[in-house]
């Protein structure tokens, strides 16, 4: 039987770099801190509502993880593309670590249906559209922005009727070999798109004996447990992307109120696991959500983000209102002067007393360091992780530890943010700013050759070094607490032992090599 798909939308999502079966790439030091495979599988949440959105207007959509399907090395990632007959393939590159995937997909889409538009979406492709479009002749449209469900039924339809785009906001696309550039209008500031999951339920049981919306080893829990309290950040973090000022916004988009509060109890139904909620909900109206919540007496623990600490009223409102309640909260260094350059400037006091006020109304709560932020060095490095232990030690001494602490590696300054925008200022040297220059480095073999940055006090090797050393002592600690059983934690050592070897046995090669050449 023939496997061949008619449909007016084959949305893809790459692996982060395409040949990986034929090449092996050194990702876990990436990977690990994210819970993902090296492949980085998890795709963006707008593929689940443009899904869902252009299934209620009548449009038949495919979705394939292909950063899952082609860990099985059985997959035909060729032939699976040759059988696909659509008006559209989509293609997420949200992500700049997604760059060589995401272009090599394109590359082979246009191979295999040469007839057949590509168009690419996201962050990173908002960011580059106009390089994507003056050097990829396989991607024919960018759409542009934050939110893009209503510009590609837009678009859908001008394909339909063999009409040129000129009226699809915030598309680029070609014209008889020429750039266009709609105008970059449509910026809404509320979102009120709604998810239908039982019938995305319906989609993926009729439509994916294979598992085409599967996310690894989270499967199917990413699907129905991640929504989006707002796009985009009123923080302005040094090498954030996706802030305010890195994107264009003029102020935060937020959900609709009761239109989020519908999708998480509908989410609610679809899974045991936590509800994440990503986007700290003080950016927004978070008593009236939170009261929402509570009236709709949702049920179910609810993971939410803290970019900053809060207060008692704050936890004891979101204890109120969800039953057990986790979060993660960015602590970024135990130096406040470089948290204050790094865009958030709060005490280690408030940060402690934060700690302790949640953990007073139930909550589970994890505190997340970096290694690799403006100004640090290997010795800052090294104090930020004695002083993560010393929190781990401090509030995750009880029976069933409800406090967690990770440190780790910054690899990249995302495109557009200000540290990406103004690298002197935040003492860095950037290693690329094009499209292609990441892309280049994105297919280095060494993870700690992809880091897109080095700064004036640690180099790409001295920063991996001081992130392999920090998540050695973060390991012991963590088990030593009982939050890491102890076969675990001896397989992560033992890991990390031959990471630090492949190191030091790198370094010392680059020495003689430059050594030589001099």
């Amino acid at each position: 039987m023939s496997n061949t798909n008619h449909t007016h939308l084959v949305l893809l999502h790459p692996p982060s770099v395409f040949d990986f079966r034929e090449r092996p790439l050194q990702r876990w030091m990436l990977s690990k801190p994210v819970d993902t495979a090296p492949t980085f599988e998890y795709y963006p949440v707008g593929f689940i509502s443009t899904l869902d959105f252009l299934e209620e207007r009548g449009k038949s959509v495919r979705l394939m993880n292909l950063a899952v399907r082609m860990q099985d090395p059985r997959f035909d990632v060729r032939q699976f593309v040759r059988e696909q007959q659509t008006q559209l393939f989509g293609i997420d590159l949200h992500w700049f670590l997604h760059a060589d995937g995401a272009l090599s997909l394109a590359k082979l889409c246009k191979q295999e249906h040469p007839e057949t538009p590509v168009v690419l979406g996201g962050i990173t492709a908002t960011h580059f559209w106009k390089e994507i479009m003056e050097t990829v002749p396989e991607v024919d449209f960018v759409l542009r922005g934050h939110t893009t469900e209503p510009l590609i039924y837009q678009l859908l339809d001008c394909l339909s009727s063999g009409l040129p785009p000129t009226t699809v906001p915030n598309l680029a696309w070609r014209r008889n070999g020429e750039i266009v550039e709609n105008p970059y209008t449509y910026k809404p500031a509320t979102l009120t798109t709604k998810i239908n999951y039982p019938r995305l339920r319906k989609h993926m049981s009729m439509l994916n004996p294979g598992g085409w919306l599967l996310t690894g080893q989270h499967w199917p829990v990413y699907c129905f447990n991640l929504l989006l309290f707002c796009k985009g950040c009123e923080e302005n973090c040094a090498i954030c992307g996706g802030s305010n000022w890195a994107q264009g916004l003029d102020q935060t988009v937020l959900w609709d109120t009761e239109v989020l509060t519908d999708a998480i109890l509908a989410a609610r139904s679809l899974t045991r696991s936590v509800i994440r909620l990503p986007g700290d909900i003080r950016q927004g109206d978070w008593r009236g959500f939170l009261a929402a919540l509570k009236r709709r007496k949702f049920t179910r623990a609810m993971h939410f983000d803290f970019f900053r600490p809060g207060d008692a009223e704050f936890y004891r409102a979101i204890a109120d209102a969800v039953p057990e309640p986790h979060a993660t909260i960015s602590a970024i260094t135990h130096d406040e002067k470089l948290r204050k350059l790094y865009g958030l400037p709060y005490s280690n006091a408030a940060l402690e007393q934060s700690i302790e006020d949640f953990l007073a109304v139930g909550g589970h709560l994890s505190a997340f360091f970096y290694v690799g932020i403006p100004g640090q060095t290997r010795k800052s490095a090294e104090a930020t992780t004695s002083y993560a232990i010393s929190l781990l030690e401090r509030f995750a001494t009880r029976r069933k530890p409800s406090f967690d602490v990770y440190v780790a590696a910054c690899p990249f300054v995302d495109p557009g943010s200000l540290a990406f925008t103004y690298p002197e200022k935040y003492g860095y040297r950037l290693r690329a700013r094009t499209l292609a220059q990441h892309r280049e480095l994105m297919r280095e073999p060494e993870w700690w050759d992809t880091f897109n940055y080095e700064s004036e006090t640690l180099s790409r090797y001295d920063l991996a070094a001081a992130a392999i050393d920090a998540e050695i002592r973060i390991t012991g600690a963590r088990a030593a607490v009982g939050l890491c059983p102890s076969k675990a934690a001896r397989q992560d050592l033992e890991k990390l032992a031959q990471e630090r070897v492949r190191l030091e046995e790198s370094e010392l090669a680059r020495v003689h090599h430059l050594a030589a050449a001099r």
